[in-house]
């Protein structure tokens, strides 16, 4: 009989990443998942089959452990239809992304839950050999990556692999990538360009479409860009902490119950050290806190908490766009999405900001194009 084994982290390899997140635990004891994991992971060093469809199998996917405050989820994401009947998998591989993810996110992240992800190569190796980020029916190359997921027991059916904004905004990049390449390298680059920048478009879309902790699917059928909501990432906003404006994002922000008025004089500053968010708006209007919550979400999620950048500031507005197939949506308060929390005329603005800069500066500088460092003094 195995004796029991402390984890060893194994840190995750491009284009892996993990995600730390309160939506996935705020209470997370690392002692208990340590114990969870130390004790009840399957250990060795050879492959072995984890079964997704036969559920008589010895081993098979997906799987959790617990102890006291936490639970450990081991996954198969990916289309549904696509999945192969088994994948092979290391036990004491597994076993290294759980004791990595309980480092950084119980253990750094103050009890915060969040997840790893393992396999990613097989998927971008098959966008870059079939040009398609979603596998159809039939196809025999596995499309699927493997996730571990450190939670609460309550959330402990997130399925972040599938569901996690992360995931398509990862892939946003893969198929960017792919567009350069096709116009670098191919004497057709110009139509394998055009096929991956609209891969790219969508998937980003379908990005401001998820919630963190939500049932959407990312390879689920993605439809036409609406032309509402506009997430943009610019450097010359400088590189908040990712701690501090998740501090905003979690702690500052007023009940989701309640509303808010602002206008041409009443611009909302919210502060967590290095981070700054700013709500304006140019014409008086009153607001919901869940509308800005739901915005404010999706621009973290786009600028400051990427898997594969550096954390930056950026802004989300309404823009209508003048493209074939615009669509209006009717807002309503219980379909809130990235894509529709907010009416014209109202923009959400991060910002990093330095200890010897003055804040007023810093935002004149935001509104007007120019790099908030400009007003660093020495």
């Amino acid at each position: 009989m195995l004796s029991h084994r402390a984890l060893v982290p194994i840190a995750p390899v491009a284009p892996d990443f993990f995600v730390c997140d309160p939506v996935y635990g705020t209470a997370l004891a690392p002692s208990d998942c340590n114990v969870a994991g130390d004790t009840q992971l399957p250990q060795g060093q050879n492959a072995v089959n984890y079964y997704l469809t036969n559920q008589r199998a010895p081993n098979k996917l997906p799987f959790s452990v617990a102890h006291g405050s936490c639970s450990i989820s081991v996954e198969y994401a990916g289309p549904d239809y696509a999945a192969p009947s088994f994948i092979d998998l290391v036990p004491d591989e597994i076993r290294g992304m759980a004791g990595y993810v309980i480092n950084q996110c119980a253990l750094q992240g103050n009890g915060v839950g969040g997840f790893i992800t393992g396999r990613m190569a097989d998927l971008v190796g098959y966008i870059r050999i079939s040009g398609r980020f979603n596998a159809q029916p039939g196809d025999r190359t596995n499309v699927g990556f493997v996730t571990v997921t450190i939670s609460g027991p309550e959330e402990n059916l997130r399925k972040p692999g599938d569901t996690d904004p992360a995931i398509p905004l990862f892939l946003t990049d893969v198929e960017q990538d792919m567009a350069l390449e096709g116009h670098l390298n191919n004497p057709n680059g110009a139509a394998i360009t055009n096929h991956f920048i609209a891969s790219a478009v969508r998937l980003s879309m379908r990005s401001q479409e998820m919630r963190r902790g939500g049932s959407l699917k990312w390879w689920e059928t993605i439809s036409p860009p609406a032309d509402e909501m506009k997430y943009e990432c610019d450097t010359k906003l400088g590189s908040p902490a990712l701690v501090d404006c998740t501090k905003i994002e979690w702690q500052r922000l007023g009940p989701t119950s309640e509303t808010v008025t602002l206008g041409p004089a009443a611009t909302k500053f919210f502060s967590s050290n290095t981070c700054y968010l700013a709500i304006s708006a140019s014409e008086a209007l009153t607001l919901g806190w869940s509308q800005l919550q739901t915005a404010l979400e999706t621009l973290m999620n786009t600028c400051v908490l990427h898997p594969l950048q550096p954390p930056l500031g950026g802004k989300a507005f309404f823009e209508v766009q003048t493209v074939p197939f615009c669509r209006k949506r009717t807002k309503r308060a219980d379909d809130l999405t990235g894509l529709n929390a907010l009416p014209p005329h109202v923009n959400l603005t991060i910002f990093a900001h330095e200890a010897s800069s003055e804040v007023a500066c810093e935002w004149q500088a935001a509104q007007n194009g120019r790099p908030v460092s400009s007003c660093t003094t020495a």
